[in-house]
């Protein structure tokens, strides 16, 4: 098992529901089985429980550091020793401990941390959805970003051809590297994750995003290996794509018709990568199988899924900026009419100023809803009533899934030929809504190295606000660019995210 860290081949192990460890083990700890440990949720600290609470158990028992699972088609990592739980898919990164009293299994001095990965937020907003669509704007230069050194997997067995010789003039223009390795290993990871291998694309996804958060240029496989989790594997992969400007051992999977069927299939809305394993399994290959299967019911597909199919045409097709601007008036038309306190804003890569969006990610709250003060949004009342006079409009066409402060579904703008879009809405207190602003603009790159600062300076930073570790503490921002400030970092507009 060449080239792999420590992390990947725990969570290529923790397959299934089955859950395993990783990390230097520390000699002499007597065992403490996890039944104490808590995790952080949106409600309160729970006590760990399923997959979570074996991988806990089993990392105490052997007495590990870092212990990984898998649970709901997402591979997770416990950090003992920063007392985190973090989703390696998403980035998110929620807080554990240990009711008062309980002791912590202390870490043995021979033991070898591995660095501490981070986490997926996205970055700043600054205006409340723009009636004019802002300029697309270049990257920002490496050299404008925070230096912040990222955790990432590296490796996979299959042999890959060895790089040009470096005599020959390498095809990518130095500089451009770190984003076209990012995007080759994000290929590569979702791949991976479509032929049902979560370790391997655990540690693509990794990879990219080291990369992407890398504050220098990489120019060789030779000095990504120096960067915390590239292994020779991946740095051989990391020379081949600048000498020649691609990997073939990609073209190779993007030809395999099992790789093909599984990404078409997964297309559809509702349908993970095991139904649509199910699915190749009994000879469903393609978009027409699926409709064929349905249509003579040897196919079951459950609501959201028959939605997704119905849909799949229009949500593959890109929503050009002006659209999303378009949506944006009618949603304000409507909160003008009939909840004129609301306060929107659109995220995501519109905000970003991104020429395209593959859906609308919309943001509301209201100044009487806060984290102390819940009552204005009592039972979903806030965002159900706004989507309920959305649908009123003609606009919300099918609803895909729905909560208290979290809706997906599909809508459309009035006229003939237009598109459903997916639309996406999360409903937030007042005082929690430029942290979410930050979370949902993105990008994930940002994001990463935002969370990562936080961890650093001893505090947790997510869509819900950013707290000190030691007290508590929750610290108060009335900006994005307050949120900057308080990590130390310097504040990006929207387009330089």
């Amino acid at each position: 098992m060449a080239g792999l860290t420590e992390r990947d081949a725990a969570c290529r192990n923790a397959g299934g529901a089955a859950s395993s460890t990783l990390g230097p083990r520390i000699q002499g700890s007597p065992p403490q089985l996890g039944d104490e440990w808590q995790v952080e949720t949106d409600s309160g600290w729970k006590a760990l429980e399923g997959p979570a609470l074996d991988a806990m158990r089993d990392a105490e028992a052997r007495g590990s550091l870092i212990a990984a699972f898998e649970q709901h088609s997402s591979c997770y990592l416990l950090d003992l020793e920063t007392k985190t739980l973090l989703n390696t898919g998403t980035g998110h990164c929620r807080r554990l401990r240990r009711p008062p009293g309980v002791a912590s299994p202390a870490p043995h001095a021979a033991a070898q941390r591995l660095p501490n990965p981070g986490t997926t937020e996205p970055p700043p907003a600054s205006s409340v959805m723009p009636s004019k669509p802002a300029a697309v704007q270049p990257e920002v230069p490496p050299a404008k970003r925070h230096r912040i050194n990222a955790a990432a997997g590296a490796g996979g067995r299959r042999a890959v051809a060895a790089a040009p010789a470096a005599a020959e003039e390498p095809k990518v223009a130095p500089g451009a590297g770190n984003a076209l390795l990012a995007e080759v290993f994000e290929e590569m990871a979702a791949i991976q994750k479509l032929k049902r291998d979560r370790f391997r694309a655990l540690a693509y996804s990794r990879a990219a995003a080291t990369l992407r958060a890398h504050p220098e240029a990489v120019v060789s496989g030779a000095q990504a290996k120096a960067i915390a989790g590239i292994g020779a594997g991946m740095a051989r992969r990391i020379d081949i794509v600048l000498a020649t400007g691609e990997l073939e051992e990609l073209k190779e999977l993007k030809r395999d018709s099992d790789v093909v069927a599984l990404r078409e299939l997964r297309s559809v809305h509702g349908i993970g990568a095991v139904r649509a394993g199910e699915l190749v399994e009994k000879g469903v290959r393609s978009l027409a199988d699926l409709r064929a299967g349905v249509a003579s019911g040897s196919v079951h597909l459950d609501a959201v899924q028959s939605i997704g199919l119905r849909l799949v045409d229009d949500f593959a097709r890109k929503i050009p900026r002006a659209e999303v601007a378009e949506h944006g008036a009618l949603m304000l038309g409507v909160r003008d009419r009939k909840h004129r306190e609301l306060r929107l804003q659109i995220c995501g890569s519109y905000r970003r100023g991104k020429a395209e969006c593959g859906d609308i990610d919309l943001l509301i709250t209201r100044p009487d809803f806060t984290s102390t003060s819940r009552a204005a949004n009592s039972g979903g009342a806030l965002l159900k009533g706004f989507l309920q006079s959305l649908r009123e409009a003609g606009y919300l066409t099918d609803d895909l899934a729905a909560g208290n402060t979290k809706y997906m579904g599909a809508c459309r703008l009035p006229g003939p030929g237009r598109l459903h879009r997916r639309l996406d809405v999360r409903c937030l207190p007042a005082d929690q809504f430029h942290f979410g602003t930050l979370y949902f603009t993105g990008s994930a790159s940002l994001s990463i190295r935002l969370r990562m600062r936080a961890i650093e300076l001893g505090m947790t930073l997510s869509e819900y606000g950013l707290e000190r570790k030691d007290t508590g503490e929750r610290i108060a921002a009335n900006s994005e660019k307050e949120v900057f400030e308080a990590l130390g970092m310097e504040y990006l507009e929207p387009h330089e995210r």
